[in-house]
């Protein structure tokens, strides 16, 4: 196994490259300028309260942020999938419009994506956030992480488990969005 250098708040966020659900290469540097959330999943999570339920905050930010007066509009979501055998662009575009339907919610601000196991291990590891097959099933374990990303490219803050609320989150956009 080896081993990453954990990232922490005032750390720089490595660029790396991955492939959203519009079959587009994305890099995270392209997000400097913007507050950028991030947050891990999988498509197939069964479990409503891990990644569905990060998807439907993600959701509530995304309205909270078009409904505030004066609000920034350099911000960006990003759900990362680490089961990147399955969830291929198509399938995370199916992901993405069903979110969109069900949560009514605009996709403009919003990339589902993955990319080389690689990446995906380097980015989940240095967020500590470890994920591995349940045997015998499609799913898999997992702890969470979600992170915002300032507007310079460094992190400040990361939310750990799944009992944030949306309300922080876009507080903490808020903040990111207006960083030099």
């Amino acid at each position: 196994m080896r081993e990453v250098e954990v990232l922490k708040i005032g750390d720089a966020l490595p660029d790396y490259r991955f492939t959203n659900h519009l079959g587009q290469a994305i890099q995270t540097a392209q997000f400097k300028g913007q507050a950028l959330a991030l947050t891990f999943i999988f498509t197939r999570c069964p479990l409503v309260d891990f990644c569905p339920r990060m998807s439907l905050r993600f959701a509530q930010a995304i309205k909270q942020l078009k409904s505030t007066p004066n609000a920034p509009t350099n911000y960006h979501f990003l759900s990362l999938s680490f089961d990147v055998e399955y969830d291929t662009p198509l399938v995370l575009r199916n992901h993405a419009n069903g979110i969109k339907a069900q949560h009514d919610t605009d996709l403009s601000h919003w990339d589902f994506a993955t990319g080389a196991l690689i990446d995906i291990d380097d980015i989940t590891e240095r967020f500590g956030l470890a994920f591995a097959r349940d045997p015998g099933t499609v799913a898999f374990n997992h702890n969470m992480r979600t992170v915002v990303i300032d507007a310079t490219g460094k992190v400040q803050s990361i939310f750990i488990g799944n009992e944030w609320k949306a309300d922080a989150l876009v507080a903490e956009l808020l903040k990111a969005a207006q960083a030099k």
